[in-house]
Parts: C-alpha cells; sequence; structure tokens
C-alpha cells in the first residue's frame, strides 16, 4: 500500500506540476480534482516503458542519475538538465515516447496496475477507504474531493488492470520487474 502511495503522489505531483501532460487521446476519463491522470496502457507500451528504464539505468549510470532525491520527479528533473537529456530523449523516442514525462507516465501508470493486481488484499483495502471518506459527513468538502480523487487514481482502469494480468504473465517481464527491484 505504501508503494502505491507514493506512486500516486508522484503521479499527483507530476499532473498538479503540469509535467504528466499528454494529449487527451492518451488519458482515461477526466479525472476529479486531486486525482493524478493515467493514460491507457497497451502491453507493448508497458513493455516499452519498463525497458526503457531498464536501458535508462545501464545506460546512464554514470550520468549522475543515480541516487536522485525526490522521486521520480526527482528523476523527470535530473534527467531534463543532465548533460545526455538529448541522448535520453532520443532513446525514449526510440522507443515510442514523445519525451521524458510521457515515457515515466507510462512507466507510473504500469507500475501502480503491476502492484495492484499483484496486491489482491490492497484493491479491497482501497474500495474500503474510499467508502469510507465518501461516507465521512464530518470532512470538508474540498478534502474530500482530493482525498478521493487521489485513492481512486489509485485504482487502475479495467483496461490497465488486463494489462497488468498480461504482463504478470510474462516471465520475461517478471524477471525485468525482478531486475528494477535490484534482484538479479
Amino acid at each position: 500500500m505504501k508503494r502505491m502511495l507514493q506512486a500516486a503522489g508522484v503521479a499527483l505531483a507530476l499532473t498538479m506540476s503540469g509535467a504528466a501532460t499528454v494529449a487527451a487521446a492518451d488519458t482515461t476519463a477526466a479525472a476529479p480534482a486531486g486525482a493524478a491522470r493515467h493514460v491507457t496502457l497497451t502491453v507493448d507500451k508497458a513493455k516499452a516503458a519498463l525497458d526503457a528504464m531498464l536501458e535508462l539505468r545501464e545506460k546512464y549510470a554514470d550520468a549522475g542519475l543515480k541516487n536522485v532525491k525526490g522521486g521520480l520527479q526527482g528523476m523527470i528533473d535530473a534527467m531534463k538538465s543532465s548533460p545526455m537529456a538529448g541522448k535520453i530523449v532520443a532513446d525514449l523516442r526510440k522507443r515510442g515516447f514523445k519525451g521524458i514525462e510521457d515515457w515515466m507516465l507510462n512507466f507510473v501508470t504500469a507500475g501502480m496496475a503491476v502492484s495492484y493486481v499483484r496486491g489482491k488484499r490492497m484493491g479491497r483495502d482501497l474500495d474500503k477507504k474510499i467508502a469510507e471518506i465518501a461516507a465521512n459527513r464530518n470532512m470538508p468538502a474540498q478534502m474530500k474531493e482530493k482525498l478521493l480523487g487521489m485513492l481512486r487514481a489509485m485504482v487502475p482502469s479495467p483496461a490497465n488492470i488486463e494489462v497488468a494480468k498480461k504482463l504478470l504473465a510474462d516471465e520475461t517481464v517478471v524477471e525485468k520487474i525482478k531486475r528494477l527491484r535490484g534482484g538479479k
């Protein structure tokens, strides 16, 4: 749950900062206030986002992108300000992304969907928390709207859940996920 909250916070920060602006055709329905925007994934796009992360970590290991503070937003900022920024963007475009933000939004969306599918209990916990907040009559409306938006943003679309299931059924993808987490 903690990872989902962190990922949602990053996605929210990307949206709030305008960094995650993507073409309307690439996003799901308009999100409520306070919610992160997600892309509608395809298996190929999710795999490309995962492969890009692995490639960037290996190829630009000496470019000052390791141990970047500020989570994924910090990584975006570091990539943009890196002397290698042009090469990074070129690599991402080769994989079908418009740039750093587009890739990161796909990567975060895929990560959230995979985490959601892996943690079956998490879905029930989220649904319960959403219902609790929605029923809370003492919470200020603006705060309630933002919290509900953030929690709902952590629930992947049915299409993204299906993509995540397909990813997790592919042993090659599972091995890549392990590599991202530091496993061999």
